[in-house]
């Protein structure tokens, strides 16, 4: 990904999920909150690399 999107990105992802934390008990993100923690689980892993 280029250092232009990576950085939209990141900022990007960052306010979402501020927000969505700070609003976890609203049914806009209540079904989505498990999927976003898994998201951001493998994203913290990084990609699977070939040995």
């Amino acid at each position: 990904m280029p250092a232009e999107s990576a950085t939209a990105f990141a900022v990007g992802l960052k306010l979402f999920g501020e927000v969505m934390l700070e609003n976890r008990q609203h049914p806009l993100f209540a079904d989505f909150l498990p999927q976003f923690g898994q998201f951001m689980k493998q994203l913290k892993k990084g990609p699977d690399m070939p040995a």
